[in-house]
């Protein structure tokens, strides 16, 4: 009997050199059953010279005689759970309603013989990939991106857009927006890859391919620079003790939230967008189901009395579904989390009373992610116990030390560390907080 697929396995699924088909060649693919759904499996092809192997899921369907194979998209683009529910959707619309989904597919290859505008490709695409095969808050940055491309060539085939074309847009947000311009260059790199992947598009030069990656001569057209923000709650000026002061006199929402980024070590979408479908409080846990890298990465973070206490104030015990932040305020009944915290940057942030730092930066969401690893690291809490903390996993030869269930634990004793400082902070302890860690002839706390 096949074994049962999980996330971990796939991501553990390596090319075996030594199978043969019956006339000793090697395969074209490496096939791994899902017993879960009836057809579903999984194909592992062949090492690329990076060493990675594609996996691809796929779904039979048909008569047992001639079975037809229906290619679903590959893992990471598609969690398992998702690919599962696509395969259980083909099937019953065969099987039920006769819909054959590659003659589908191929309606969708003769329509775009009709040759698609950039604004037809861009609805393609971002329809091709719902919540939450993308998260909500990357559905929606593409979808920003998507505009500002379709303003200027929402109306021209998409076939016949050029690098020459997409430049000075580029360098419009460029000048504008720095930061952007990476990732809307990325998006529309991404979107031409996956038409032509999907044969919606004629093979062609990519058009976000703006100059060639291997030059070294400085270009207008190059991706800006990457900003390194160093910005955290400097415990020698007393920041945190200055925000959690001014936050008393917003509503209780914005202090409830400070907390758990600094707790739970989440980015800004990642607690934004959590649901309380995500909390398990008979164990104290709640899962980061959209880390960085996608569904596959996810982790469960351990909540500590603090962060129960700040769940309970949100609505933990009243409501059992539905955003932790929902889009229209607290206790709604809403299916839409917060697309942002804008009320933060509009007012909170310019308050003569928030942390200024010398070059006038305020506090930023994920700034209180960055003070917390910050503070773990004034705590002696080595770069593994860091990198758990931050939801990652450390890589070498130490990652065959932790188990998932270590993993857990390293980051309950990092969050219950960060307690400790909070109500270091809230007790007006906070520039000393770090002094038995700073001073060797005192004691080491309890993250060292």
């Amino acid at each position: 009997m096949a074994r049962k697929l999980s996330e971990d396995k796939i991501r553990k699924l390596k090319w075996d050199a030594t199978k043969r088909t019956k006339a000793g060649n090697a395969p074209k693919f490496q096939w791994h059953d899902d017993p879960e759904v009836a057809g579903h499996h999984i194909r592992l092809y062949p090492p690329k010279a990076s060493g990675q192997s594609s996996k691809v899921f796929y779904v039979k369907y048909g008569p047992d005689v001639g079975r037809k194979v229906y290619r679903i998209g590959p893992w990471g683009e598609w969690p398992l759970q998702e690919a599962r529910d696509r395969a259980r959707r083909v099937s019953k619309d065969f099987y039920s309603k006769g819909i054959d989904p590659n003659q589908s597919r191929q309606e969708k290859i003769q329509q775009a013989k009709a040759k698609l505008t950039v604004k037809e490709l861009a609805d393609e695409y971002i329809e091709a990939h719902p919540v939450p095969v993308w998260s909500l808050s990357y559905r929606k940055a593409n979808e920003t991106h998507a505009k500002k491309l379709t303003k200027d060539f929402g109306s021209r085939l998409a076939e016949t857009l050029g690098k020459d074309d997409l430049r000075p847009l580029f360098v419009r947000i460029k000048k504008d927006t720095p930061a952007q311009a990476k990732l809307f260059r990325g998006f529309v790199n991404r979107m031409y890859d996956w038409g032509m992947d999907e044969e919606l598009l004629p093979d062609m030069i990519n058009p976000a391919i703006l100059v060639r990656s291997k030059s070294k001569a400085k270009s207008q057209y190059q991706d800006p620079p990457a900003v390194e923000r160093d910005r955290v709650l400097e415990s020698d000026k007393g920041e945190a003790t200055a925000l959690f002061d001014m936050l008393k006199d917003y509503d209780p929402l914005f202090t409830h939230m400070a907390k758990l980024y600094l707790l739970l070590g989440f980015r800004n979408a990642e607690l934004r967008e959590a649901d309380w479908a995500h909390i398990d409080l008979d164990n104290r846990l709640i899962k980061n189901v959209q880390p960085k890298g996608g569904e596959q990465n996810s982790y469960r973070a351990y909540l500590c009395d603090m962060a129960i206490d700040c769940l309970k104030g949100l609505g933990l015990g009243k409501i059992e579904e539905g955003p932790i932040f929902p889009a229209e305020g607290l206790h709604k009944s809403v299916d839409e989390p917060r697309s942002n915290w804008s009320y933060w940057y509009r007012t909170i942030s310019k308050d003569p009373r928030m942390p200024l730092s010398g070059e006038g930066e305020h506090i930023q969401i994920h700034d209180l992610r960055r003070t917390a690893i910050t503070w773990l690291q004034e705590m002696r809490c080595d770069d593994d116990e860091r990198t758990i903390f931050k939801g990652s996993r450390p890589s070498g030869v130490t990652a065959r030390n932790y188990s998932h269930g270590k993993r857990e634990y390293v980051h309950q004793r990092c969050t219950l560390a960060i307690e400790e400082r909070l109500l270091d902070v809230l007790a007006g302890r906070e520039k000393t907080m770090f002094d038995p860690w700073r001073n060797p002839k005192q004691t080491t706390g309890p993250a060292s």
